[in-house]
């Protein structure tokens, strides 16, 4: 009788040791069954979503048609801004050459710097029109050189602007101007600008 207990306590521990690998093994096929049965397009939609995500590092990325007024000028000058992800940003304008920065004999460079979210997000500066209520503030400093008709470069210059958005499509600034040597250094205070301006939406060609 002993030998019969002690046989059949030895198959029951057996049993309750196969128990959870068919469980597990069970559980694998039905969620492998499950997977198969999902439609691709959801698959790669949810995929495609997640990839737009890693791209976006901050609502400002793009490129922008802006308004730049320099104080004490009469009137604006437009301007391509654009924004990288990795915090490149670039910039070319109508008065690329046009004093006081150029002429057409002597134009100004393109404008090439880095911008960055500012770490104080309170609230930013607001247009009229616009709800006061808190926003992500982005700083960029944006340097170009002059020359002068030989070719020779004279001065940096170095815009430090801060923005912010106030639509998914609508961007504000305000800055500061300063003229440096054209290593950047020994910079002295120079002008100060606003602008504004509204996204440049991507568009394919017309059928």
């Amino acid at each position: 009788m002993a030998t019969l207990r002690t046989s059949h306590t030895r198959h029951t521990v057996r049993r309750l040791m196969i128990a959870p690998g068919i469980l597990a093994l069970v559980t694998g096929l039905s969620s492998m069954a499950h997977a198969q049965s999902e439609p691709s397009g959801s698959r790669f939609e949810e995929a495609r979503v997640e990839e737009h995500q890693a791209r976006l590092v901050a609502p400002i990325e793009g490129t922008w048609i802006q308004k730049i007024l320099p104080a004490g000028a009469p009137a604006p000058f437009i301007a391509l801004v654009s924004f990288a992800a990795g915090g490149v940003t670039e910039a070319t304008g109508t008065a690329d050459r046009n004093s006081p920065f150029a002429s057409p004999a002597a134009p100004q460079s393109i404008l090439i710097g880095s911008w960055r979210q500012s770490e104080n997000n309170t609230a930013g500066p607001d247009s009229p029109e616009a709800e006061p209520r808190n926003r992500q503030l982005y700083v960029s400093t944006l340097p170009f050189f002059t020359f002068d008709t030989a070719g020779n470069a004279l001065n940096m210059y170095k815009n430090y602007i801060t923005y912010w958005l106030t639509d998914n499509n609508t961007i504000e600034g305000k800055g500061t101007s300063v003229k440096c040597d054209i290593d950047g250094t020994h910079c002295v205070p120079f002008s100060s600008i606003t602008t504004s301006g509204t996204r440049l939406i991507a568009q394919g060609a017309a059928n």
